[in-house]
């Protein structure tokens, strides 16, 4: 063989060794607040939802080639179905026929959490909301549905939410309920439960897991029903999530579970793994998508992000998850930036509202977003929001506004959690000039902590720029060049979750013309 000869054919294996591999770490695959992944393969094309909270539109819908590199491709509903109030958690996405579902959960008017289903023709939808489908007293959560081998039934699983009954505020001290996870069988079309006892498949019995099991997936595979699951406490500073797996022969159990439990836990980059689902490539590959915080000053503030990993499987048929290391370390990306200049007729899908006081949102055909609150709250600043994800603790965010039509409200841009905890900064006209307040919010307390006053332009920059997530600096400009800071900086240490919304505040005849917001990245001090 020619020395050309074996080059080439060197080359040849070298990189058909390199395609053979599993995608590089590139965590996290879906940045910001984006917990509870669900993920299915249609032909050459992933597609993933999400929780979204208290935020529409809700269950927001990604696509992707190739796993690692995602896209907002619309949403599962764009306003709350009448029979829920809000708390769109879990969406587990499928696909069963010639139809897609989503199965959800919401929490019902009167205040009971409640599994529900949606169906669509396509994963982007149109989808149809087809209503509650379980709603026992401690709550209904986390749900998926699953196919039996041989006989083709389909089965909704879903976790009873007995950790509800925890003392709030306090450990776990054995006053919660069980937290097991069920199964009982569909309807056909997929959209009712057939009448019958639910079976249990496992429950909260490991240490490890303490108060809670939940968050489950079933896999098939080699004569195994695999039944992914998370335990322990999920959310906030405090969080030790993990994931584990038990297996079957059969789908309604008996399961047991591995004595390796749990097999994905934190490491030194990332914090309280789990709640993920598994997708085959066309290469047979299983992989993990799943959430976790990153293990840093910002994880928290930043929230739970969507990470990726591969599957592996042992000799003795058990999974195992980048050998017992962990979540894949972080592979950064070059920094984040965000630019939106209002230039089509709709927001654009990447933008979110509370569900629970929507705002008037509309585009002018100069390219200015015509933002205001629907119903008359004086005294709030928060009564109009959109708001995006943040995907950085260090960034720094800068809007132009038209205060002309404010009257007797405020505008401005804020770091945002929830109503109840916020900081931010607005103006408002006082007179012939205008007023620029910096304000923090906690527990529904407002503070204002620096203000100063403005020449006669109605034309306002505002900018936010934070540091590590806990640190935020304030300024304002008549023209875009020249800024004054507030004197005061903020600190604040516990928001979480965190997104850069733009508000108004007062009466809904005061409308804010917003030009663009510009965010972009700041390197860590």
């Amino acid at each position: 063989m020619s020395k050309l000869l074996q080059l080439a054919l060197f080359v040849f294996v070298s990189v058909s060794a390199i395609c053979a591999q599993q995608p590089a770490a590139h965590n996290p695959v879906i940045r910001g607040d984006r917990p509870d992944p669900s993920v299915i393969r249609v032909g050459n094309t992933y597609w993933a939802t999400t929780t979204s909270g208290s935020w529409e539109p809700g269950f927001p819908i990604f696509k992707s080639s190739d796993l690692l590199n995602w896209q907002l491709a619309g949403a599962v509903f764009q306003s709350t179905p009448a029979w829920m109030v809000g708390d769109f958690w879990a969406p587990e996405i499928s696909t069963h026929g010639n139809r897609f579902f989503v199965y959800y959960t919401g929490r019902r008017t009167d205040g009971h959490l409640c599994v529900a289903v949606a169906s669509a023709p396509t994963p982007s939808g149109p989808y149809t909301d087809h209503g509650d489908l379980v709603c026992e007293n401690y709550g209904s959560i986390d749900a998926l549905a699953v196919t039996e081998d041989g006989t083709g039934a389909r089965y909704l699983v879903w976790k009873t939410d007995g950790n509800s009954q925890c003392p709030t505020g306090e450990k776990p001290n054995g006053k919660c309920e069980p937290t097991p996870i069920l199964a009982q069988k569909l309807s056909d079309d997929g959209l009712n439960l057939v009448p019958g006892k639910p079976a249990e498949l496992i429950t909260n019995d490991q240490p490890w897991e303490a108060h809670v099991v939940e968050g489950a997936f079933i896999l098939r595979r080699r004569g195994w029903y695999y039944l992914f699951y998370s335990g322990n406490a999920c959310c906030g500073r405090t969080c030790n999530y993990a994931l584990g797996v038990a297996r079957s022969k059969r789908l309604l159990g008996r399961y047991d579970k591995n004595p390796a439990n749990p097999i994905l836990k934190e490491n030194a980059t990332w914090k309280c793994p789990g709640h993920g689902s598994i997708v085959t490539d066309s290469r047979g590959r299983d992989f993990l998508l799943y959430h976790a915080y990153r293990n840093s000053t910002t994880g928290f503030f930043i929230g739970r992000q969507g990470l990726l990993d591969q599957v592996s499987w042992g000799a003795d048929d058990w999974p195992r998850i980048n050998d017992g290391r962990g979540p894949s370390l972080v592979n950064d990306r070059p920094t984040d930036s965000l630019s939106d200049d209002f230039d089509g007729s709709n927001l654009k899908p990447t933008w979110q509202w509370p569900n629970f006081q929507p705002p008037s949102k509309t585009i002018d055909r100069d390219g200015w977003l015509m933002l205001s609150p629907t119903s008359d709250q004086p005294g709030d600043k928060l009564a109009a929001v959109v708001a995006q994800p943040v995907t950085n603790g260090n960034f720094t965010a800068t809007t132009l506004i038209d205060t002309s039509l404010l009257k007797s409200s405020v505008a401005g841009i804020s770091v945002y959690q929830h109503r109840g905890k916020a900081v931010g900064i607005t103006v408002g006209l006082t007179g012939e000039s205008h007023t620029v307040s910096v304000y923090k919010r906690s527990d529904r307390k407002e503070e204002i902590v620096s203000s100063d006053k403005t020449g006669k332009s109605s034309r306002i920059h505002l900018r936010v720029t934070v540091i590590d997530g806990v640190e935020f600096h304030f300024a304002f400009s008549e023209d875009g060049q020249d800024w004054k800071k507030l004197p005061k900086e903020i600190r604040v240490c516990d928001i979480e979750e965190a997104r850069i919304a733009l508000t108004v505040g007062g009466e809904r005849e005061g409308v804010a013309k917003f030009d663009w917001l510009r965010v972009t990245s700041n390197s860590a001090p």
